[in-house]
C-alpha cells in the first residue's frame, strides 16, 4: 500500500449510492499526501445526462479556463450503443452543470484527454475502433472540436496519454493493456512520431495509463490501471525517473485509489486526473490548506440503485432542451 495515500469517507454524509455502475467523484489535499473525499460525491452520474440515455459516465479530464472548471468525460450512450463525450461545467467546484454531448464521431470514444497549448485547447479522445490516435482542437471551447492531427495508426490504440518534457511531446499507449509503447515527437501537429528504442517500456499488470501524470515537486507520476481482480480495479502509481531519447525508467510507489467498499465507489476505481488551483467554491465548503490540489476519479458500483429525485430531474430537463447538433467524424 502506498502510505500517505488514504482514501477517508469521513467528511462526507451517510453514502447512499446515487450511480449506476460507474461515475464521477472529488478529492481535495495534498497529490501524494493525504486525500480527502468532498461531500456530494457523485457529481455527475449517469442520471444527470439529459440529451441521451446513458448507463455510466467515466474517464473524467478537468480543465480550468479563466475561473470557470470544465470537466469532459465519457458517457457510454444508450442510444447510439457506444460512447461519446460529454461536458458538465461549474463556476465553484461544487455545484455542476450538465452540458450536453460536445464529441461524437463513427467510433466508440473514451478518455478524452484535454489540455492546453499554444493558446488554443486540444482533447487526444481515445477511439481504438478507428485504429488511430486523433488529435482534435477546439474551435469553439468547449462545445466545438474539430480532428486537426492523427498521431499514430494502424493499431487499437488505448488509453493514449501525453507528456511535454525538456522540448519533447512524449505519447504513451497501449493496445494489448499488458505492454506500454513510448513515442516522441519535437512538434505535437506535424510531427513524425518516433518509436522509443525501449518500448515497450513498461510490462505487465500496471502498463494501462489510468489517466493524467501528476506534476507536483519537480517529479512526473504516471498513473495506472490495475487489471485484476476485474477491469479496472484500482489505480497504481509510478514515479518516472528517468525519460530521455535513450532511456526511460519509472518504479512503482503502490496503490493510489482503491474501493471504498461502500456508495458510488464501493467496487472500483480506474482513473484520475489531477488541479493544482483548487475551487474558491470548495475552500469555502472544507477545511483545506492553500497548497490543496483538486483530485477527481471515477468509481464503480454494480447495484441498480439510483437517485429517483436526481433520475427526474434529469428527465424533466432532457424534454424540454433542445439537443445540439452534433457532427459525425
Amino acid at each position: 500500500m502506498l502510505g500517505l495515500i488514504k482514501n477517508r469517507q469521513r467528511m462526507k454524509p451517510k453514502n447512499i449510492n446515487r450511480g449506476r455502475k460507474w461515475s464521477i467523484g472529488l478529492y481535495t489535499g495534498d497529490p501524494l499526501g493525504e486525500l480527502v473525499e468532498l461531500p456530494g460525491n457523485p457529481i455527475i452520474a449517469a442520471e444527470d445526462i439529459t440529451d441521451c440515455r446513458a448507463g455510466f459516465v467515466a474517464d473524467p479530464f478537468i480543465i480550468e479556463v479563466e475561473g470557470i472548471y470544465y470537466l469532459f468525460f465519457e458517457i457510454m450512450n444508450l442510444d447510439s450503443g457506444q460512447g461519446d463525450i460529454g461536458l458538465a461545467i461549474s463556476k465553484d467546484g461544487v455545484k455542476w452543470t450538465y452540458e450536453g454531448l460536445v464529441l461524437a464521431t463513427r467510433y466508440h470514444l473514451s478518455y478524452p484527454w484535454v489540455f492546453a497549448w499554444q493558446d488554443n485547447y486540444y482533447m487526444l479522445p481515445e477511439m481504438n475502433q478507428g485504429r488511430t490516435v486523433k488529435l482534435f482542437q477546439a474551435v469553439n471551447f468547449p462545445y466545438q472540436w474539430e480532428p486537426v492531427a492523427e498521431l499514430l495508426s494502424g493499431k487499437r490504440y488505448r488509453d493514449s496519454s501525453l507528456l511535454r518534457y525538456n522540448g519533447l511531446w512524449w505519447l504513451f499507449t497501449t493496445w494489448d493493456d499488458t505492454r506500454l509503447h513510448l513515442y516522441f515527437s519535437d512538434d505535437l501537429l506535424n510531427g513524425s512520431w518516433q518509436q522509443h528504442q525501449a518500448s515497450p517500456v513498461a510490462i505487465g499488470r500496471f502498463a494501462r495509463p489510468a489517466g493524467r501524470f501528476l506534476d507536483y515537486e519537480g517529479k512526473f507520476y504516471r498513473p495506472a490501471q490495475d487489471p485484476l481482480p476485474g477491469y479496472g480495479s484500482r489505480v497504481m502509481l509510478h514515479e518516472i525517473e528517468e525519460i530521455n531519447v535513450d532511456s526511460y525508467k519509472e518504479r512503482l510507489i503502490g496503490p493510489y485509489f482503491s474501493a471504498s467498499g461502500t456508495g458510488w465507489n464501493s467496487e472500483r476505481m480506474h482513473h484520475v486526473d489531477f488541479l493544482e488551483r483548487l475551487p474558491a467554491g470548495i475552500k469555502q465548503k472544507v477545511i483545506v490548506d492553500d497548497n490543496d490540489w483538486l483530485v477527481v476519479a471515477d468509481g464503480y458500483n454494480a447495484r441498480w440503485t439510483i437517485d429517483p429525485v436526481r433520475l427526474g430531474i434529469s428527465r424533466l430537463r432532457r424534454r424540454f432542451r433542445s439537443v445540439r447538433n452534433r457532427n459525425i467524424r
